[in-house]
């Protein structure tokens, strides 16, 4: 799915040469993979705090559980 476009403007029309063009859509694949990897690099961290957030849960859990059921009784 698009996420952007790539403008490149030029006062007077022109023919493109084939390196020039070349050029243009490298550049713009180039942003498109800037684009993806800042894309990753939020899910990661998003990621990462929910799953650092479980953790603080799960520890507050195991601890009040500790707490209620007291030393076990032999």
């Amino acid at each position: 799915r698009p996420l952007g476009g790539l403008v490149f403007r030029f006062e007077d029309p022109r023919r493109f040469a084939d390196n020039e063009v070349d050029f243009m859509v490298a550049m713009g694949r180039q942003a498109a993979l800037a684009l993806e990897r800042a894309r990753l690099y939020e899910a990661e961290q998003q990621a990462r705090n929910q799953a650092e957030l479980a953790q603080v849960r799960l520890a507050f859990l195991a601890e009040a559980g500790a707490i209620q059921l007291g030393p076990s009784r032999s």
